[in-house]
């Protein structure tokens, strides 16, 4: 999995950047952070179309949060901190495969 910036995304990130400054940025994150929660939530108690919502907020905190990637340089960071995640999600898979193997 790799998420790529195009051009346009880089040049419209850095125009933001450099117009609502780091202060903003990290607030409309925590803002659309939030509001990504909450849609979470509906989607889980299955509210009708809470999948739309949900995916309309996801896709508004991602874009907040890789512009704050982007501005800061940590996309190699990024990676890497995803690269453990899955390998966290993998081993916790396997542990909890071979504890079911013991129970059987």
């Amino acid at each position: 999995m790799k998420i790529e910036p195009t051009i346009s995304n880089l040049a419209t990130w850095h125009a933001a950047h450099g117009k609502f400054g780091v202060n903003n940025e990290l607030g409309l994150a925590c803002e659309e952070l939030s509001e990504t929660i909450t849609a979470v939530q509906h989607l889980r108690r299955g509210r009708r179309g809470s999948a739309d919502r949900f995916i309309e907020e996801l896709a508004d905190g991602l874009v907040c949060v890789l512009q704050i990637v982007e501005s800061n340089g940590l996309w190699h960071e990024l990676h890497e901190a995803m690269v453990a995640s899955f390998q966290k999600l993998d081993d916790k898979l396997l542990a909890d495969n071979l504890n079911a193997g013991h129970d059987a």
